[in-house]
């Protein structure tokens, strides 16, 4: 799965996210992705099929978009085998 990401997305309050293995998340310029309050990311891939968080520009520069602020307990993420990129 590769989704385009073109609006911030914010994960808050009792909200979850799961992003599943073999994922690449596709951010348009200016976008992020909070995770805030009692929010819940879930980000486990594996060795194989890691996920990627990565710019949707071509050709991709760093600082296309910005960035995933964690404002939250530790224990409400899950994020293993990830990659930012860009």
């Amino acid at each position: 799965a590769s989704p385009l990401i073109t609006a911030t997305i914010t994960v808050a309050g009792d909200g979850a996210l799961t992003v599943a293995p073999g994922s690449t998340l596709r951010f348009a310029y200016g976008t992020q992705l909070d995770v805030l309050d009692d929010g819940w990311l879930t980000a486990q891939g594996t060795p194989a099929a890691g996920i990627a968080f990565t710019s949707a520009a071509s050709p991709q520069l760093r600082g296309d978009w910005y960035y995933i602020p964690f404002q939250v307990n530790g224990d409400l993420t899950d994020c293993r085998n990830i990659k930012k990129l860009y």
